[in-house]
């Protein structure tokens, strides 16, 4: 069971609960999730190949959940050892690699999003539509400078509009 942690700085305290809660999502996530022997990348990979109309390449796929081409390799490897994925070359381009969803990644995407889905209601299912709204517009003033951060060479106007694009369409914006 986490520290509940009291500082005088009201900041420090809010940045340790922040890390605490996402901690604590993240193995909620992993613990339902392995029940199924899934992983909640594996998850986030098969939602985004399903989103991409049932084909993505691993770079878009490296964007789309915000990782390296390494990582991103990695999970598909396994994905790929356990059946849910399969790589193959684009017909009209060889050079481009293409990630598909199997008969049993589209099951496992199927029981995942089901137990996604769960572990949504169960957090946030005692949150009115006023909370929700005003946490993701927390949590919008959190990401902005983060995502920043991590692109110094992209101009913040460009950042919020790729930012805002993924939010009303589920597609990020190059």
């Amino acid at each position: 069971m986490p520290i509940k942690f009291i500082f005088d700085n009201p900041k420090l305290g809010l940045w340790m609960l922040f890390h605490q809660t996402y901690t604590s999502v993240f193995k909620y996530e992993d613990r339902e999730f392995a029940k199924i022997s899934i992983t909640p990348q594996q998850h986030g990979v098969l939602m985004a190949i399903k989103s991409n109309h049932g084909m993505i390449t691993p770079s878009v796929l490296a964007d789309w959940l915000e990782r390296d081409a390494n990582s991103i390799t990695l999970i598909i490897d396994r994905m790929e050892k356990s059946g849910f994925v399969k790589r193959a070359r684009n017909d009209k381009d060889h050079r481009v690699l293409n990630i598909t969803v199997t008969r049993k990644g589209e099951k496992a995407l199927q029981r995942s999003t089901e137990i996604g889905w769960e572990i949504i209601q169960d957090l946030l299912g005692n949150l009115s539509e006023t909370e929700i709204k005003t946490f993701q517009n927390l949590l919008d003033k959190i990401r902005e400078p983060a995502v920043a951060n991590c692109y110094p060479d992209k101009p913040i106007e460009e950042i919020r509009t790729s930012l805002s694009t993924a939010a009303r369409t589920g597609k990020k914006k190059k």
